[in-house]
């Protein structure tokens, strides 16, 4: 294409689940990824039929190979060399407009043919359809049987849902000047419009590059048509042609995010839940909202990470996916594990703690605490062995989650817990702020009369604090 490709790298295919999201429909991901340079609407799919769902714009059938009429020859204008050219032309393919305006005001005067051909790939990009026809028109009367200008009406016709016009295009630009590189790829665009024919898609785009190895707009659809055909080999339990497919979009767009979730799936279909984590763990830290996709993988890998054994990587994973917002219910096994595991550490630390470890007694109640945040007891032994450590502010704050946690859920705690937070506060350096848990506890307990209630131990602790 002469133009920015119609698909825009800004658009994505509709997000699955991780490993059951690949069978969707490619050509309806596609049109939407083309009709985003063109600010149109999302034409509807389209439905495969015997004569027309993957037929060739000359009319050939999918199955043959397409009949290129005989043209009269036409010189054709060169694609420009030019820096400039090539920078407008990479802004444009991936997307950044304000880059290409920049790049094609510095175009040498020697380059109005490219100059315009982009410009109205550029207007396109901007959401000025109209204003792109009318250029072309323009330049198709000015330079009359140029393949470029053909091709690059066609990929609009496409982007825009507009098949047929497209076809037609094809047809009048192969007339004139036969199958020029640039024609080669608008007949790989438009295949890849269509529902389950990207690979002939894909063949006429390598076709195109193969004839003109510099030829610009290529890397972006032969991306996507590597991705849409490994979704399909995902989608029907072929995950190791699925990571080619993979591999093979981001040799020609590495930073392409559909290529990237594809190959992470793969690899986790073909069971290496390391690589694909720390593929969705990637995109996430890039800003893609892939939070949802990346929980249930974690929860996958480990659950697999059981039979290997590694419980201590399963228990890493089970963390990981609850902090990245899977419910406790949907951890299934999961929240067993983190329980066992939550209880394992509690004991080693306590066991710590009375060997004078204080170290790494903390160390084991803060992670017995992280498998299970709402274990009353486990923060309450952090709570202490803080306060031996000498951090007070720590101390005060566990001891007063877990008074609030004993208030709201009516539980009767073993020990004068509150008492310990106000010593802490006074510790700290805020003794108001002890004084205050003291006297809070008096008002709701002022006879000590329930089972449980430390009146005195409260009375003896604030005569020890006020002044």
């Amino acid at each position: 294409m002469d133009t920015a490709l119609a698909l825009d790298p800004r658009a994505r295919v509709v997000r699955r689940s991780p490993w059951l999201r690949r069978a969707g429909v490619p050509g309806l991901a596609v049109a939407l990824l083309l009709l985003a340079a063109c600010g149109g609407e999302a034409p509807p799919p389209v439905e495969a039929s015997a004569s027309r769902a993957v037929s060739e714009p000359d009319g050939s059938s999918s199955g043959e190979t397409p009949r290129e009429p005989e043209a009269a020859p036409v010189s054709q204008e060169p694609q420009s060399a030019s820096p400039a050219a090539q920078r407008a032309a990479a802004a444009l393919e991936r997307g950044d407009p304000q880059a290409a305006a920049r790049a094609l005001a510095e175009l040498p005067a020697d380059a109005r043919f490219d100059r315009r051909l982009l410009g109205a790939r550029l207007l396109a990009l901007q959401g000025d359809a109209i204003g792109a026809v009318r250029d072309l028109e323009s330049l198709r009367a000015d330079y009359p049987g140029q393949g470029r200008v053909f091709s690059t009406a066609a990929e609009l016709h496409a982007a825009a849902g507009r098949l047929e016009s497209s076809e037609d295009e094809i047809r009048r630009g192969l007339a004139a000047c036969g199958p020029t590189p640039a024609l080669i790829r608008a007949r790989g665009v438009l295949a890849l419009s269509r529902q389950g024919a990207a690979g002939i898609g894909l063949s006429h785009l390598l076709r195109a590059r193969a004839e003109a190895p510099g030829l610009w707009f290529c890397d972006l659809a032969l991306s996507q048509a590597q991705v849409l055909l490994g979704n399909a080999a995902l989608a029907e339990e072929r995950p190791l042609e699925a990571l080619g497919h993979a591999r093979a979009a981001r040799a020609a767009v590495p930073d392409s995010v559909d290529a990237r979730e594809l190959e992470a799936d793969a690899a986790a279909a073909l069971g290496d839940f390391e690589t694909a984590i720390a593929g969705y763990e990637s995109l996430l830290a890039g800003g893609e909202d892939v939070s949802g996709e990346l929980a249930l993988l974690c929860q996958r890998g480990a659950t697999a990470s059981l039979l290997v054994p590694d419980r201590e990587l399963a228990v890493r994973r089970y963390l990981r996916a609850r902090a990245l917002g899977l419910p406790e219910a949907e951890l299934g096994f999961g929240a067993a594990v983190l329980e066992t595991e939550a209880e394992r550490l509690l004991e080693q630390g306590i066991a710590a703690f009375e060997g004078a470890d204080l170290p790494a007694a903390r160390r084991d109640f803060e992670a017995a605490l992280e498998c299970q945040p709402d274990n009353l007891e486990i923060e309450n032994h952090l709570g202490v062995c803080l306060f031996r450590l000498g951090e007070y502010d720590g101390a005060a704050a566990h001891w007063g989650r877990v008074v609030e946690a004993a208030r709201v859920g009516g539980i009767e705690l073993p020990e004068p817990v509150h008492v310990h937070q106000a010593r802490a506060l006074a510790a700290a350096g805020r003794t108001p702020e002890g004084v205050a848990v003291l006297r809070a506890y008096l008002e709701a307990e002022p006879d000590g009369e329930s089972e449980g209630a430390w009146t005195a131990e409260t009375r003896t602790a604030l005569a020890e604090l006020e002044p």
